[in-house]
């Protein structure tokens, strides 16, 4: 059925190189389209150097963020396993984003962390608007949504613009994101988590080196007026081809 619909396009406007080639998969062969990247400024992230430096250095724990629908697929479990193999000053957990989009994983996730005895170092907060979303991302050391998949993962690149580094999955969009060791960390297990943490609660000097790498790194991507006007000369290509 997916197959026989994407046949029907006349050209595709591909999230990521990942989602190009996942359509290609299904239909054997290169589709006619472009890549256009989301933006990168949805989010006013305005912090220098010198303040992600200063955040950086600041005491214990680690100030982890997740940041999406608490469902399966952003494997919640994982993260709260690797903070229970972790000492308790290492580091806390915040959580935003829909609890309802599937109500048994979440009150599994809320049950999962009292049964690990994290609740004083893990907040669900839910969904939150923009405006008190950025100061969470401004205060954060990591952002932390190690996915099953992701098509893009316009999250990292958010956080990244504060010079917070990620912890995203190791299957899809993020690679196109994310330099293992220099700007974030593609992970698929418990165990991978747990030893970053310990490695950053320790290290700040890495820590501080990966953040502004990060920043950097999700400065190379466009602004949603430049991904918007590539979308416009490919549809006005399109339409005067015809």
């Amino acid at each position: 059925m997916e197959r026989a619909y994407l046949r029907r396009a006349d050209a595709f406007i591909f999230n990521s190189r990942t989602t190009r080639d996942s359509v290609a998969r299904v239909l054997g062969g290169t589709p006619r389209g472009i890549v256009a990247y989301p933006g990168r400024d949805r989010l006013p992230a305005d912090i220098s150097a010198p303040d992600i430096a200063r955040r950086v250095r600041q005491s214990p724990p680690l100030r982890l963020l997740f940041v999406g629908n608490i469902i399966p697929r952003k494997r919640v479990h994982i993260l709260l396993n690797a903070l229970a193999a972790l000492p308790a000053d290492c580091a806390a957990l915040k959580l935003v984003g829909c609890t309802d989009a599937d109500p048994r994983y979440f009150r599994q996730m809320q049950s999962l962390a009292t049964q690990l005895r994290l609740t004083d170092r893990v907040q669900f907060l839910g969904r939150l608007p923009d405006a008190e979303l950025t100061p969470l991302l401004r205060d954060s050391h990591l952002l932390a949504v190690p996915s099953g998949y992701e098509g893009f993962g316009i999250v990292y690149l958010e956080a990244m613009g504060f010079g917070v580094p990620v912890i995203a999955g190791v299957r899809g969009g993020a690679r196109e994101i994310v330099t293992p060791g220099a700007n974030g960390f593609l992970v698929d297990d418990v165990r991978s988590v747990a030893a970053i943490l310990r490695d950053l609660c320790e290290n700040r000097q890495k820590l501080a080196q990966m953040s502004l790498a990060a920043q950097a790194r999700q400065r190379q991507f466009p602004a949603w007026d430049d991904s918007m006007a590539h979308i416009r000369a490919f549809l006005l290509e399109l339409t005067e081809a015809r």
